[in-house]
């Protein structure tokens, strides 16, 4: 089924999968993710094809620190969501490690977090959509 996404830890990877679970659930993905699949906004449902996992930029270099952090943070959000709580703090730190990761500039940060504020308040039907909020604001 093509609608049907499995994901296995490999051994090997320098990535382990939680980690790029993390990484997928942050808002720099998902400003990413808006602003390059043409399914993402349409209709009611963002829609997140295969392709688009497997095409997704995931990081190159990283720390060990780092990845023990990002593993740290990821595991303290899902038992918080487990008993149904919401952390913004936690949240704000896993976006703050991805950020780092991808080396943003307070620029860039500011951008993807002002593009996510307007996915969040009104989700666009087209990514131009998206850029011309940003550019508007």
């Amino acid at each position: 089924d093509p609608a049907v996404i499995i994901a296995k830890d490999r051994p090997d990877s320098p990535l382990p999968l939680a980690n790029a679970a993390a990484i997928l659930n942050s808002k720099l993905a998902t400003f990413l993710h808006f602003n390059s699949s043409p399914k993402a906004s349409k209709g009611a449902f963002p829609k997140i094809l295969v392709h688009d996992v497997e095409t997704f930029p995931m990081p190159k270099a990283f720390s060990k620190e780092t990845m023990q952090e990002l593993s740290t943070v990821a595991a303290e959000l899902e038992a918080c969501l487990a008993t149904g709580q919401a952390s913004a703090d936690l949240e704000s730190k896993l976006d703050s490690i991805v950020y780092g990761l991808y080396g943003l500039t307070e620029s860039e940060i500011e951008l993807v977090e002002r593009g996510f504020a307007v996915f969040e308040t009104a989700a666009p039907t087209a990514p131009e959509d998206v850029e011309d909020s940003l550019h508007a604001g």
